[in-house]
């Protein structure tokens, strides 16, 4: 990447082939900033009720039961919004979307301090819930950007840049009117400056027909011209090397053909293989987010304050480490196209696995403990990223719908996860067993059972 260029180098379909990071210079940066802007700001509502829940439920005297409940709805309402959000990307384009997501939710994150009851707080965290599907249009916008040979980065920097994280009784019910605020001005910056695509917005290009849309840039990049592009994907697996362009996503599906794609979609093997990996990677991160920080106050007797500083190491790590996992993904597709992007799955998911083993082992020190949660935290985060570096590949008509169901599946493992954290209480130790066989299990069969576009982790000699 050539941070401080001063023009993006472009393929035949007019995405950037570069990266140039201090720009936000319209369509391509000012779209991958507004992205991960977007999703940060609704990351800010989304979890702006954990850190004061305590001071919530002891205002409003709410039981642990209704604290745990509203925690299931909210996630519940992202996994169902995730599926719903990725068909409407392909619909009505990524910017629409997300700015129409950030303005839904800031209504009921404006309304948190008008609860009074369990029951009103249950349906305010489901609707702000909504906030989680943000994640959808994020990468969906970036790929819509950004070519072949760094559209893992540009996933994995959207989404990891994202993803980063008075009197008690009048206070709590106050703070929440700036990230109400904050949702709405950004959606609006969504909507009036920045774009869906390099062609311009999402529907005044798709009413032009393919014949008549301009000729497109040319590349700058000499690399870039030996790469394979494809305008149109009428076979997914006999396909070349490229993720989607505007022509190739279906923007004008019925209803009953929507729901027809979405269920073929669904149980398509990569789709699904996908998911349980990005539910191991994200899902992971969630669960152990939600308890790092009292398993280091519990074991080891530290300070609510030290524990919480050591257990934001955990989230601080994703402004570098998903980045890293879509960078590797990037670099090992262009020495040999997709199956390198499957190898450094492959790779990522068995280091996080073997890591999450030797954390479970190295309770007994603090100070094995806070370095093996640094080194299982950046494969965990790491994967996601790799992960979204393959998901635009896998049905390149049907992205939208693919991250929505792959993305639905992270919120899915994370509630999963939780339930296992759960059950096992103070024995870490088991809990972070399972979690690392499991990682492991999704991501060494998986991987050698990850058919995108024809390709296998086996056709990587072939490739070379």
């Amino acid at each position: 990447m050539d941070s401080f260029s001063r023009t993006l180098q472009t393929d035949s379909h007019g995405k950037a082939s570069t990266i140039k990071l201090f720009s936000f210079a319209r369509p391509h940066m000012r779209a991958l900033h507004l992205g991960w802007i977007s999703f940060m700001t609704a990351f800010l509502a989304w979890y702006s009720i954990p850190p004061l829940i305590s001071i919530i439920q002891a205002d409003l005297g709410l039981s642990a039961t209704d604290v745990y409940d509203s925690n299931v709805v909210a996630v519940a309402a992202t996994i169902a919004a995730r599926l719903f959000v990725g068909p409407l990307c392909e619909r009505f384009g990524p910017r629409k979307v997300m700015a129409g997501l950030l303005l839904v939710g800031a209504i009921p994150t404006a309304m948190v301090g008008l609860v009074k009851t369990a029951g009103g707080l249950i349906a305010l965290r489901f609707f702000i819930g909504i906030l989680g599907a943000t994640f959808v249009p994020c990468q969906f916008w970036a790929t819509q950007m950004f070519s072949s040979n760094v559209v893992g980065t540009a996933n994995a920097l959207a989404g990891g840049w994202g993803n980063s994280h008075i009197p008690n009784s009048t206070a709590w019910k106050a703070v929440y009117i700036i990230p109400a605020g904050m949702c709405i001005l950004v959606s609006l910056v969504d909507i009036f400056f920045s774009d869906d695509c390099p062609e311009g917005k999402w529907h005044s290009v798709r009413q032009v027909p393919n014949d008549q849309v301009p000729p497109p840039v040319d590349v700058k990049n000499e690399d870039m011209e030996k790469m394979p592009q494809v305008a149109v994907y009428e076979d997914v697996d006999n396909t070349d090397d490229d993720t989607i362009s505007l022509s190739s996503v279906n923007s004008h599906k019925t209803f009953a053909t929507s729901v027809a794609v979405f269920f073929k979609t669904l149980i398509r093997p990569p789709v699904l293989i996908l998911l349980i990996q990005y539910a191991c990677s994200f899902g992971l991160e969630l669960s152990v987010d939600n308890i790092i920080a009292a398993l280091f106050h519990n074991r080891f007797q530290l300070s609510l304050t030290s524990s919480s500083y050591v257990g934001s190491v955990f989230g601080l790590m994703n402004l570098f480490s998903r980045l890293s996992g879509g960078l590797f993904a990037d670099y090992l597709f262009r020495k040999w196209k997709l199956p390198g992007r499957i190898l450094a799955q492959i790779i990522l998911l068995t280091c996080e696995g073997c890591f999450l083993i030797g954390f479970s082992y190295s309770l007994g020190r603090l100070d094995s403990s806070i370095g093996m949660m640094v080194l299982f935290s950046f494969f965990v985060q790491a994967s996601c990223g790799s992960t979204f570096a393959l998901a635009p590949y896998v049905d390149p008509e049907n992205s939208g719908t693919v991250m929505g169901i792959i993305g639905a599946g992270g919120s899915l493992g994370g509630l999963c996860f939780n339930f296992l954290f759960k059950s096992y209480g103070l024995d870490y130790h088991s809990a972070f067993l399972i979690l690392g066989i499991v990682a492991l299990v999704a991501g060494i069969p998986g991987s050698l059972l990850l058919r995108v576009q024809g390709r296998m982790l086996y056709n990587l000699r072939s490739t070379k």
